[in-house]
């Protein structure tokens, strides 16, 4: 069962920009919450995975990618 993250959106609608944590947490996202959402009032970013287990990427390379946060913030 998927968490109610569109509730969540709904009550807080400053939120812009969702990042997600691989491939699978934005699969998940698009066909359980995505569907429910108003187009294009939220930006969606896949960054690399940070599990070990997502080995094409060294960690150095990870962290470059996700600095984008940051990045977002300013």
């Amino acid at each position: 069962i998927a968490n109610d993250l569109a509730g969540f959106l709904l009550q807080h609608p400053s939120v812009k920009r969702i990042f997600f944590n691989g491939t699978k947490a934005e699969s998940c996202f698009r066909k359980h919450i995505a569907p429910s959402l108003k187009a294009g009032l939220i930006s969606c970013l896949r960054l690399p995975s940070t599990s070990p287990a997502h080995a094409s990427l060294t960690f150095e390379q990870k962290l470059a990618a996700w600095h984008i946060i940051l990045a977002e913030q300013h």
